[in-house]
């Protein structure tokens, strides 16, 4: 009788935990209901390619690659550079949200700092329009700002760092 309780508390406590693990991995469950039009959530497609077929990041490694001469220096540094690589998924993660540019808010951005991307600001009048950011959709609220909107169906990103809403 003890175990069945057990393996049923057990399996419950499982369940919560894929419950939990899913909203953390989709986002709220009210946020794509209360996100506004535009806002698609947090998850892209599982066939989604960010980039061009022919793109290097797409591109299989051939067997027997030509292998850069300094790649042993180069692994060398890193080592002596840093002897142990670690990440952290809570200081330097970037939110993401699936939008449907299309439907999205259209907003005004201001831009700070020195670095204009020519293409969204050829004039560099340090303003840019029209950039599709739906309700629901928020900047890291650390110092760093960072977002990233991303349209599967125009394959199209738009990544921001030290946003602010104002």
């Amino acid at each position: 009788m003890r175990q069945r309780k057990k393996a049923s508390l057990a399996c419950i406590s499982l369940l919560a935990l894929l419950m939990i693990l899913s909203i953390a991995c989709k986002g709220k469950a009210s946020d794509s209901q209360t996100g506004g039009p535009g806002f698609l959530g947090m998850s892209l497609p599982a066939d989604f390619r960010p980039f061009d077929p022919t793109s290097p990041w797409n591109t299989k490694i051939p067997p027997n690659p030509p292998i850069d001469p300094y790649s042993k220096l180069i692994i060398a540094r890193l080592k002596h550079a840093c002897p142990t690589i670690t990440g952290s998924f809570i200081l330097w993660t970037v939110p993401l949200f699936v939008i449907n540019a299309a439907r999205s808010q259209k907003a005004t951005v201001f831009i700070k700092g020195n670095n204009v991307n020519p293409i969204l600001d050829p004039n560099e009048t340090r303003v840019v329009t029209g950039v599709p950011i739906p309700e629901g959709v928020w900047p890291d609220p650390a110092e760093d700002g960072h977002m990233l909107l991303v349209d599967p169906l125009l394959m199209r990103s738009w990544s921001f760092t030290q946003a602010k809403r104002l």
